[in-house]
C-alpha cells in the first residue's frame, strides 16, 4: 500500500515538472508569435496620446513611479517583414508639487535597451489617471551616439499587492529615422 502511494506521489511529481517545463519553454514562444502578428498590423502602431496636463497626482506632495519592463521590439523593414528583438525598458519618474496646485515639476529618467543598443531617457511629460489603471510617458533622450530619440509609452496597469502593479504596455521608439514598436510585460512600483 505504501508503495503504491509513493509510486502515484512520484509520478504526479513528475507529470508536476514536466507540465512546469512546459509552459515556461513554450509561453514565450507563444507569447512572441502573437506579439509579432500583432506588429505586423501596421495600425497598431500608434500610441493613444493622453493629455498631460490631466494628472491625478497632483493633489500628492510627491509620487514616485518605476516602471520596469522587458519584451520584444519589432522594426518595420517592409509592408510584411520585421525585424524582431529582445527589449528592456526602466523608467523612474517622480512628481513633485510645486507651492501652487498648477506647479507640479516632473523628472523622467531611464534606459531602454534594444539588441545591444542602450537609449537614455533623459526627460519627459507624464498622464497618470490612477481610476482608470493608465499611464502614458513622452520621453526624450539620446542613443549611443548622442542622436535624439523619443519615446511614447503607453500602458494599462493591474494591483499585484501593495504598492506593486502588474503592466502590458505598447510603446514608439523614435530614434535615427527608425520607427520601433516595443510590446512589454512588466511591474510598476508607485509610492
Amino acid at each position: 500500500m505504501v508503495k503504491i502511494q509513493s509510486r502515484t506521489i512520484l509520478i504526479f511529481s513528475v507529470i508536476s515538472v514536466v507540465v512546469t517545463l512546459i509552459t515556461i519553454v513554450a509561453y514565450p514562444a507563444y507569447a512572441a508569435t502573437e506579439d509579432y502578428r500583432y506588429a505586423l498590423n501596421q495600425e497598431n502602431w500608434v500610441v493613444t496620446e493622453e493629455s498631460t496636463s490631466n494628472l491625478d497626482s497632483a493633489s500628492d506632495n510627491v509620487l514616485k513611479v518605476e516602471i520596469y519592463a522587458k519584451g520584444y521590439v519589432f522594426l518595420r523593414i517592409d509592408e510584411e517583414t520585421l525585424k524582431q528583438y529582445d527589449s528592456t525598458t526602466s523608467i523612474f519618474i517622480q512628481l513633485q508639487q510645486g507651492t501652487e496646485r498648477t506647479d507640479l515639476k516632473i523628472e523622467v529618467t531611464g534606459t531602454i535597451k534594444v539588441n545591444g543598443s542602450t537609449y537614455i531617457i533623459t526627460g519627459g511629460q507624464v498622464f497618470l489617471r490612477k481610476e482608470r489603471k493608465l499611464i502614458f510617458v513622452e520621453c526624450a533622450g539620446t542613443d549611443e551616439n548622442g542622436n535624439q530619440i523619443t519615446l511614447k509609452f503607453g500602458a494599462r496597469y493591474f494591483w499585484w499587492g501593495g504598492k506593486a502593479y502588474a503592466l502590458r504596455s505598447k510603446a514608439l521608439l523614435l530614434a535615427s529615422d527608425n520607427q520601433m514598436l516595443l510590446l512589454q510585460r512588466g511591474t510598476a512600483r508607485m509610492n
